[in-house]
């Protein structure tokens, strides 16, 4: 479900991103994009993310595997893994844009 989520929001956001570009909206285009580049590289914060989510997995189940052993162990990780690094990108991207003052021109 997480993998589907993050393809639709891809497309969503590179579509929006095209649809600016193509009306000659420039600065709404740029936005949109780096909105798009951030829900592309999840997949390479989620690589990253992944040991970290393992440490915190095993705290909170006392360092004991699930009783689907460790195969349930890395569906349960990685499935909440795509989520983390999609939200981690997206608040790194939206405070950055709204810092700079850019994250309202889309409106």
């Amino acid at each position: 479900m997480a993998f589907l989520a993050l393809s639709l929001l891809w497309l969503i956001t590179t579509w929006k991103g095209f649809r600016y570009a193509i009306k000659g909206q420039l600065p709404a285009h740029r936005i949109w994009m780096i909105r798009s580049y951030a829900v592309t590289l999840a997949a390479t914060s989620a690589r990253l993310i992944f040991p970290v989510c393992i440490l915190l997995y095993a705290l909170m189940h006392s360092f004991h595997l699930p009783e689907g052993g460790i195969e349930h162990m890395v569906v349960e990780i990685l499935n909440v893994n795509v989520w983390i690094s999609l939200l981690l990108n997206l608040l790194v991207v939206e405070w950055v844009l709204l810092r700079k003052g850019e994250g309202t021109r889309t409106k």
